[in-house]
């Protein structure tokens, strides 16, 4: 599970998935009006003719209305998924949930503003495939202790991912910066006093 709450792109991913939401949900409510209009509708009528016409759910009206309806609703929970991991930062979590086939879904079938917000949030959690790549384990483990504080990890995920991260880190560039910030991290608790001596050893091997 990877966190990452100071990527720049999250603030405008969450806001185009928040705009998406609200019309979303205006679709919703636009739909249950529809329907419930109709089914006034037709049952005035048949009250006043004695004609007893489809049942209201086989009706034209009746299934236009869940033409709108099912799609926006599988739709916006979807997209409250990915809100929620987009405000934790959980980028991996939102990168398996991005999908094409989602945003052209939503742009026919419940609306134009939904369905162009979740085309660019979905080209800009593209754009985070990349950039992950390029996040420095340390500043991962900065993320992950965070998420450890609020509760929203445990210690065992914290542990494990942590030392999944410190075997992939490779500090090769600016090491006494490096060294002050394995320092800084050990001070803070993020690193146990054995890592910090296996990752400065690293360091030093390469000055």
């Amino acid at each position: 599970m990877i966190y990452l709450n100071s990527n720049k792109n999250l603030s405008s991913i969450k806001t185009e998935l928040l705009v998406a939401m609200i019309f979303l949900i205006l679709t919703l409510i636009g739909s249950i009006i529809f329907f419930v209009f109709f089914i006034f509708l037709i049952l005035f009528v048949s009250s006043n003719s004695g004609f007893s016409g489809p049942p209201i759910f086989v009706s034209p009206f009746g299934l236009l209305a869940l033409v709108f309806f099912i799609p926006a609703l599988i739709i916006l929970l979807r997209v409250r998924e990915m809100q929620d991991a987009a405000d934790r930062g959980d980028v991996e979590k939102l990168k398996s949930m991005n999908s094409l086939g989602v945003a052209i879904i939503a742009l026919l079938l419940t609306g134009i503003i939904p369905g162009i917000m979740l085309l660019i949030a979905y080209s800009e959690i593209n754009q985070l495939n990349t950039e992950m790549s390029q996040v420095d384990p340390m500043e991962r483990i900065g993320a992950l202790k965070q998420m450890l504080d609020e509760g929203i990890i445990g210690k065992e995920e914290f542990e494990s991912k942590k030392a999944s991260l410190l075997k992939t880190a490779n500090p090769m560039e600016s090491k006494v910066d490096d060294m002050r910030k394995l320092k800084e991290m050990r001070d803070q608790g993020l690193l146990t006093e054995e890592e910090f001596e296996k990752m400065k050893s690293k360091l030093l091997s390469k000055f």
